[in-house]
């Protein structure tokens, strides 16, 4: 009985440094990484902001926005674009 615990206990410790010497490597290779991305490169410098990303490659920025915000503006678009369509057929024009 007392060797089965005692096996048991050496095979726990086992268990337990191959773990610590996982968890070291692991914080290991985030630290190396830490270093490879604070070096400064040869490439050439990122933009500062997403405007300067579109101008300088010419294309769009998407960011992400929330579902209210994208449903608010698609509303009052809508809205100034009934607004213009009625202006063009000459409704709007009574108060003027």
């Amino acid at each position: 009985m007392q060797r089965a615990n005692r096996q048991q206990a050496e095979a726990e410790r086992e268990r337990g440094k191959n773990i610590h010497a996982k968890e070291i490597e692991a914080s290991q290779k985030l630290a190396d990484a830490a270093k490879v991305r604070n070096q400064p490169s040869d490439s050439a410098p990122l933009p500062a902001n997403s405007y300067g990303i579109g101008v300088e490659r010419n294309n769009d920025c998407v960011s992400p926005a929330h579902r209210y915000h994208i449903i608010s503006w698609t509303r009052n678009l809508a809205a100034k674009v009934r607004w213009l369509l009625e202006e063009k057929r000459g409704r709007g024009r009574a108060g003027a």
